[in-house]
């Protein structure tokens, strides 16, 4: 089979230290043909760093490198457009999270995709790093239990944070600001263990006073299902990074055990009383993890940068009809769903003064 014909939407910061990259790990079956960017002379030299053909026009760049996906690194407000663009155009479809602006453009992305037949699927892709995918492995073979609570954080310090930073960002504009564009690396991660959510309570505050541009940085979070709780932590007040080192770091309450979690990482963090039980539950947490560096040193699969090239890999796949969605429309939904009540519950507190909205 010849390899897909893949493009880039967007020339900037996504593309350029996320998506190239990845491609430089993907050996079959893609390969990234070209960037296109409303700044020609942006695409321009990224194409010429990169060995690929630039465009000013996401439709002509499909037309004369007959390509079969694109990938949508763009400003939120365009993805449903250029997605339905794209689909209507003859390409499949990957796009970058937040998913879309609002709910309402989900649903048409999903119409379209039936309509089309062709494929999407949104960027999650932290969960393809190492540590959660240890962590979901033990979980699946029941050694964690039943998951009753999750806390994940983000705590970065602002003068080490880009996107703080730039006060340009278009992610400045959005309700809730900079925190909220982070919201979907918050909540998928979560879904791992606990499927779908929904809003329990939301604070948020704007503390600093030196970066006007920034909409609120910080704020806490809780979800709940039927059977577990939830708790985001967001800050970018931070002198240094935190818990060793990683500025995103989860921790799985289970049943039987509890697990600390980082991008590349997973270890046991409490155990129940039972001696028994204890000494059972390391002996089957140590087999599954021993089964697994085993596994992945006969695969030798590296991982790029926010495991981009993982996510890719899983959806040419899923194009060819060898795996499922690397984020399942469920998924997808119940992530956009939350991130839109969670980001105006942050505006509502902060631009209203409000400690706390159910």
């Amino acid at each position: 089979m010849n390899k897909f014909k893949v493009g880039a939407v967007g020339a900037g910061r996504a593309t350029q230290e996320l998506t190239v990259p990845a491609f430089h790990f993907i050996k079959k079956p893609a390969v990234l043909k070209s960037v296109c960017d409303p700044n020609l002379k942006l695409a321009k030299k990224v194409a010429l760093e990169h060995n690929l053909k630039a465009y000013g026009d996401m439709k002509e760049m499909i037309e004369q490198e007959k390509l079969d996906i694109v990938i949508l690194n763009t400003p939120v407000d365009t993805h449903a457009p250029l997605a339905v663009e794209a689909m209507q155009s003859g390409c499949h479809v990957i796009i970058e999270k937040p998913a879309v602006a609002n709910l309402i453009e989900l649903d048409e992305i999903k119409r379209v995709s039936e309509q089309t037949g062709k494929k999407v699927t949104v960027v999650h892709n932290y969960k393809y790093y190492e540590g959660p995918q240890k962590a979901l492995e033990l979980f699946q073979e029941g050694v964690i239990g039943d998951v009753v609570h999750v806390d994940r954080y983000f705590m970065s310090p602002p003068q080490n944070d880009r996107m703080e930073m730039d006060k340009q960002g278009w992610w400045h504009k959005m309700p809730g600001g900079r925190l909220a564009d982070g919201l979907p690396h918050m909540i998928y991660l979560p879904y791992m263990f606990v499927g779908n959510m929904e809003v329990l309570a939301v604070s948020a505050r704007k503390l600093s006073k030196d970066r006007s541009w920034s909409f609120c940085d910080e704020a806490n979070i809780m979800l709940q299902t039927d059977k577990s709780y939830v708790n985001i932590r967001e800050s970018v007040n931070q002198e240094s990074w935190p818990y060793k080192g990683y500025i995103y770091h989860t921790f799985i309450y289970g049943t039987k055990l509890s697990l600390a979690c980082n991008h590349h990482d997973a270890e046991i963090l409490w155990m129940q009383s039972n001696k028994r039980e204890v000494v059972k539950g390391v002996k089957a947490a140590g087999q599954i993890l021993k089964n697994r560096i085993n596994r992945l040193k006969k695969e030798k699969n590296p991982v790029s940068r926010g495991a981009h090239n993982v996510f890719y890999e899983k959806f040419f796949q899923y194009i060819k009809g060898e795996g499922p969605n690397p984020t399942t429309w469920e998924e997808a939904v119940n992530v956009a769903t939350l991130t839109e009540q969670i980001a105006l519950k942050m505006q509502e507190c902060v631009v209203e003064n409000k400690k706390v909205v159910i």
